[in-house]
């Protein structure tokens, strides 16, 4: 089977000799006597060439760079939780079926985007603070491993796995990262690591700081600094 696939390329090499030997030939005839003997030498040494090159698979690949947007950020990431996704796709098409199983573990930061999520308040006459911010985001997911780690692959009789297929699932884990019970977990106590972030920052000057979740069920909380009084209720 070898064999009969490199005889066709054997028989266009030889003939790309003959074409530039014959081509040689004519120059050694109608050049003068000083590059008669030069011309044969170069025409062998093209044939040579053009049959070493024909046979080589090249390959050109070209990378350019677009500036799309370049802006300052604030982020205040409070937790990570590193999350492992497992996707398991199946799919039959003409009563042949394929399957892909792979899993890949994500690195899912939480917090807030302190440009345009929080919004404090300071009195200094009272020696309060006010922050109101929304429920924690995801503010980042980075795959651990490279790509997806692929358990098992298996090809239907017509139906094929495809470089789509993998797309799919690369994007399928990644959103399966995004809801999972343990981001869930993660965001509460995001909101808890932000009211003790604030309480720690103004606690020096006997502040009180008054975190607000205007998107949250239930009444603000309220830190007081050790040396403050508590609040009425």
């Amino acid at each position: 089977m070898q064999n009969m696939n490199t005889k066709p390329l054997i028989g266009i090499g030889v003939a790309i000799a003959i074409v530039v030997l014959a081509v040689g030939a004519v120059l050694y005839l109608l050049r003068p006597m000083g590059g008669a003997i030069d011309a044969p030498r170069r025409a062998i040494d093209s044939a040579v060439s053009a049959v070493k090159s024909w046979g080589q698979n090249k390959i050109e690949i070209r990378v350019f760079n677009d500036t799309l947007e370049c802006k300052p950020i604030g982020e205040l990431a409070l937790r990570r939780v590193r999350v492992r996704s497992l996707c398991i796709q199946e799919s039959t098409a003409y009563l042949s079926t394929k399957k892909l199983i792979a899993h890949r573990s994500f690195d899912v930061k939480i917090g807030w985007d302190l440009n345009t999520d929080l919004k404090i308040r300071v009195d200094p006459i009272k020696k309060t603070v006010t922050v109101d911010a929304p429920e924690p985001k995801i503010l980042s997911v980075t795959g651990i491993e490279p790509e997806a780690i692929i358990i098992h692959r298996e090809d239907g009789v017509v139906n094929k796995l495809t470089p789509e297929d993998m797309a799919a699932v690369m994007r399928i884990l990644e959103q399966n990262a995004r809801v999972g019970s343990e981001v869930s977990e993660a965001r509460k106590e995001a909101k808890q690591d932000l009211i003790r972030y604030f309480g720690s920052i103004f606690s020096y000057d006997n502040y009180t700081t008054t975190v607000n979740f205007p998107n949250s069920k239930g009444e603000p909380l309220i830190i007081n600094s050790p040396a403050s009084p508590s609040p009425d209720r």
